[in-house]
């Protein structure tokens, strides 16, 4: 099977660059017209360094071809905040989760590559994991809800890819 590239969406990514830079216009309206100058500094800073940060995403993903996520024939890289991959060995199977306004792929572990990735950590590591376990019924995810590819063909894929790997195991 081929390599699939997933990026972010650009419609979205630009949306949120016209507001950052409009809310970061208004930091700069509040600052000439001398109204809290904490206040107009907290929004320029805040608004124009997310703007900044969409900018060097949009620009890093395009023309350097990073995608947010490459799906190939033995797991998943993830591009995000950090790099890190999704072996499909590994993976017992992917669902769909949402926490708060954000939906997630969740990845659930094989029993003994759970219990090998929690002890591989250090302490906040090891509390962060067994949080996700509580929270969201596996220790790793991923964001999907900023993606050109809708979040349910992007866990379907997944699944698919999970199950060839499945069958070719046994």
């Amino acid at each position: 099977m081929e390599e699939i590239k997933i990026y972010r969406s650009l419609q979205k990514n630009v949306l949120q660059l016209l507001l950052c830079a409009a809310c970061a216009g208004i930091g700069v309206y509040l600052l000439i017209i001398g109204v809290d100058a904490l206040l107009a500094w907290g929004n320029i800073v805040l608004f124009g360094g997310g703007g900044l940060y969409l900018i060097y995403l949009l620009v890093r993903e395009r023309l350097g071809d990073h995608p947010y996520l490459v799906i190939s024939d033995d797991g998943v890289a993830v591009d995000g905040q950090r790099v890190w991959a999704v072996r499909f060995a590994d993976v017992e199977a992917f669902t769909l989760v949402g926490v708060s306004k954000s939906v997630l792929i969740a990845v659930e572990y094989k029993p003994d590559v759970r219990v090998k990735k929690l002890e591989a950590t250090h302490a906040i590591g090891k509390a962060f994991r067994r949080m996700n376990e509580e929270l969201i019924g596996a220790q790793e995810s991923f964001p999907v809800d900023n993606l050109e590819m809708k979040p349910q063909a992007i866990l379907d894929l997944l699944n698919k890819r999970l199950e060839s790997v499945q069958r070719q195991s046994i």
